[in-house]
């Protein structure tokens, strides 16, 4: 586990987050990538990044 510091993207009010290098390798992420991103309730609360759909489903392009 590592910490990293959530950062603000260009005062738009997005935050972003530095992804380690060891990171990305071992999971083979790229630039422009589409992922999924959810929450868990609980103690402590987590989020979540999924790197395919986990509903399955098709998803609109637009957001």
């Amino acid at each position: 586990m590592q910490t990293v510091k959530l950062q603000e993207k260009s005062g738009t009010g997005m935050l972003w987050l530095h992804i380690p290098k060891h990171i990305k390798e071992h999971f083979g992420l790229r630039k422009g990538q589409k992922v999924w991103v959810d929450w868990e309730e609980g103690n402590p609360p987590r989020m979540v990044v999924y790197f395919e759909n986990p509903r399955g489903e098709e998803v609109n392009e637009g957001v």
